[in-house]
């Protein structure tokens, strides 16, 4: 089974509660990925994956009877995936983050077809980076989650989830490359002039919400005036 687990968490230094700010509609950035996900052929579950102190997500469960909300190891992130995914029984895990609010389902799901069909065990856009940030899509199979898990030690690779399998040369990986590169824009959500910025996309492709990358990629050849880079 191929589901996606949302990693979320209230506590951001820069912006708290930046996941949970609205955006467009009344709605925040982790509701909007999630309706964005759902708009997937090939994702048969959405798990939101939080703190196991957190109580501001499980308003989630009323909003969205289709999701699982998991509760977890605050800093240790990696097992808070491997948990939910061994609890859910998930074969394939699509890693999204929650400040990820532009994530294209169309996008994703032409990932996914490749990781089938090059049979990888991790397959990403972003181990050689050429699409904005923001757009980072990592999918990966739960034998390299469990292997990571039961072999990963430091602290930084714990709170990372991922970077054990891109450091362990037992983990086949290929990536997923993006032509025009254009690595250098910004569209993740991590401080008010991201939310900003985030608000104002929305607002412009208004009434529309299910807008993706190739639009994205458009209004940037047309306006790219518009778009914060990630040298501010």
């Amino acid at each position: 089974m191929i589901s996606a687990i949302i990693q979320a968490r209230e506590d951001s230094s820069r912006l708290p509660n930046k996941v949970l700010k609205k955006i467009v509609n009344n709605e925040n950035s982790i509701s909007l990925i999630i309706k964005r996900l759902n708009k997937s052929k090939y994702i048969k579950k959405i798990i939101v994956a939080v703190p196991n102190t957190s109580k501001k997500f499980d308003y989630l469960k009323k909003k969205f009877k289709n999701i699982e909300l998991f509760k977890g190891k605050k800093h240790n992130v990696l097992d808070r995936y491997f948990k939910a995914a061994f609890f859910f029984n998930i074969t394939t895990i699509v890693r999204i983050t929650s400040d990820c609010p532009l994530i294209d389902y169309k996008l994703l799901d032409k990932m996914i077809i490749n990781f089938k069909k090059y049979k990888v065990n991790y397959y990403s856009n972003c181990i050689s980076r050429s699409f904005p940030d923001g757009y980072d899509i990592e999918i990966f199979d739960f034998k390299s989650l469990s292997f990571a898990h039961k072999n990963a030690k430091s602290l930084y690779d714990k709170e990372h989830v991922t970077s054990y399998m891109l450091k362990s040369k037992k983990i086949k990986k290929r990536n997923y490359s993006n032509s025009p590169n254009l690595y250098f824009l910004r569209c993740t959500l991590d401080d008010i002039n991201d939310l900003k910025f985030i608000r104002k996309i929305y607002k412009l492709f208004a009434p529309k919400i299910y807008f993706g990358y190739e639009d994205f990629k458009k209004l940037f050849y047309k306006q790219p005036n518009f778009f914060i880079t990630k040298w501010k």
